[in-house]
């Protein structure tokens, strides 16, 4: 728990350069360590039977409780395709937590937008299918219930800033990654209990604008607010200040087209933090070599280094 913004920023930065650096030796690791295959798994929710991939990370004790990082995908995605994007298994493996990757019903999350052409998901409760997944997991694994998470991005970032609003209780962080709110939900940011939240978006998203405004292809159509608006309402909503501490983050690629800017509001119960990424598209940062994708951070590495520093209280 960060109750020092000076402490939580020099910290970071420390994170952030050694994030950038374990890059290297990360990929030598995973040349030489291949991640044990998902299973398929499958749990009743809502009168569905719903689909998921688990990871049991190869580092997790059976014996003792692991964290847990539910991982959403975007509009049109899948599960599985978002454990190849990811590569969140071998951070798992080599940290010792356990990881799922949800299927939304119709390739779709009911993120709390509203659209015709999106009829499949309207009546779909995925708030309580998170729990219903938590709860299934937990049947077979050991969790430690002041390490739950969730991340998303796209359609799943949107249904990841929902479950923070919506299930404070169960998830200790979010993290979500190029998607914010439709405005009409945004308002609704009133948490039950302080949750941490790691944002990240690029300048150039060209599906979920970075300023707000009328949203592309990704899931049903609507107005959001921009990812600024959203840092601002999430430090308001757990008392965290609306100044952050910046800091411009090492260009470790060049060639990227991007630059990162990190903002720590870090509270006295929870930490808001924004990684706004100059010149960053819809995409996930290190997945991928085309320009706009930031290489600067690996968004995986990021979002579990936020994760295991913010557990419940």
């Amino acid at each position: 728990m960060n109750t020092n913004p000076a402490r939580a920023f020099s910290a970071s930065r420390i994170r952030r350069v050694f994030s950038a650096l374990f890059c290297v030796s990360a990929l030598a690791f995973n040349a030489n360590a291949a991640p044990q295959e998902s299973s398929a798994q499958s749990v009743k929710s809502g009168g569905l039977e719903r689909t998921f991939a688990l990871h049991v990370g190869k580092a997790v004790d059976p014996g003792h409780p692991a964290p847990l990082v539910i991982v959403l995908h975007g509009s049109g995605g899948n599960g599985k395709g978002m454990e190849r994007v990811t590569g969140f298994d071998r951070i798992a493996d080599r940290e010792g937590f356990i990881v799922a990757y949800p299927d939304g019903i119709g390739k779709h999350w009911n993120d709390g937008r509203r659209a015709e052409r999106f009829d499949v998901v309207k009546d779909i409760d995925d708030i309580q299918f998170l729990r219903d997944l938590v709860a299934d997991i937990e049947k077979s694994h050991k969790l430690d219930h002041r390490r739950i998470f969730c991340a998303g991005f796209s359609n799943g970032a949107f249904m990841a800033n929902r479950a923070g609003v919506e299930t404070s209780d169960l998830f200790a962080a979010v993290a979500p990654v190029s998607g914010t709110l439709s405005a009409s939900y945004s308002d609704r940011i009133t948490p039950k209990d302080a949750i941490s939240v790691l944002i990240i978006h690029g300048t150039k998203d060209g599906v979920v604008p970075y300023a707000g405004g009328e949203i592309g292809h990704d899931g049903p159509p609507g107005v959001c607010i921009g990812a600024s608006n959203m840092v601002s309402k999430w430090s308001r909503a757990v008392d965290a200040p609306q100044e952050g501490i910046t800091t411009m983050l090492p260009d470790t690629d060049p060639n990227d087209g991007c630059r990162v800017t990190e903002s720590i509001h870090a509270g006295s119960k929870a930490t808001i933090e924004f990684l706004s990424i100059d010149g960053g598209t819809h995409s996930w940062p290190g997945s991928g070599k085309r320009l706009g994708v930031c290489h600067d951070i690996n968004g995986s590495e990021v979002i579990w280094d936020f994760f295991k520093s913010h557990p419940k209280p």
